[in-house]
């Protein structure tokens, strides 16, 4: 064997042994990542990696909270929060909700494509979906009117009267299919939709109207 050819098996010896090495230091951090994205995320990362583009899936039926960005709605728990940590969120296109410090936790909206590359922050010890309210349309009374003994003051002809009711919240929805049912009045003023996929007001909302079905 010449010694150029020797020299070209020694270099692609050496280039193959680099790129498995490589490779397999890139499959272990990915499943390092991976260990720390729950369930309902690692499935819709693994369902988006098989259609064209990154955006979640949306609507009541999906597991995930999203927005029209295609961001999901996520939990980001954390082992310390260095100063840099919320920086890198924010680089990565997350809107931060709300920082609580004593739950070592940040709550944002993620681009769903960057949840392995904040996983794999050495700062972040999980990265779970916020879950989505559940919603019973239908003839339903809500628990909270006996257990607040709401039921025995409108006994006393107490029924929330005269008083007008504010709800802050994400979004409303299925107010109309609600409505349609006749378990909330037809009346109602959004003000503001958030634009994003969420349900909480439409439920927030019910529960008022059953404790106070008078109030406006």
């Amino acid at each position: 064997m010449n010694p150029r050819m020797q020299a070209t098996i020694i270099a692609a010896t050496l280039i193959s042994l680099a790129l498995s090495t490589s490779n397999a230091a890139a499959a272990t951090q990915a499943a390092e990542s991976d260990g720390k994205i729950s369930s309902a995320l690692r499935r819709e990362l693994h369902r988006t990696s098989t259609v064209a583009g990154p955006k979640p899936a949306q609507g009541a039926t999906s597991p995930l909270r999203s927005d029209s960005m295609g961001r999901v709605h996520v939990y980001v728990k954390y082992h310390t929060l260095d100063t840099g940590l919320e920086r890198r969120l924010k680089a990565l296109g997350a809107q931060i909700e709300r920082v609580a410090s004593d739950l070592a936790t940040i709550e944002c909206w993620l681009p769903l494509e960057n949840v392995r590359t904040v996983a794999g922050d050495a700062a972040v010890r999980l990265v779970r979906s916020v879950g989505r309210p559940r919603l019973h349309v239908g003839d339903f009374m809500t628990e909270g009117d006996a257990i607040h003994g709401a039921d025995k003051v409108r006994a006393f002809g107490i029924d929330g009267s005269g008083v007008k009711v504010g709800v802050l919240s994400d979004d409303v929805d299925h107010l109309a299919d609600v409505q349609a049912m006749g378990e909330l009045p037809d009346d109602i003023r959004v003000l503001r939709t958030s634009g994003r996929d969420g349900d909480e007001g439409t439920a927030m909302l019910e529960i008022i109207h059953d404790i106070a079905p008078e109030a406006d």
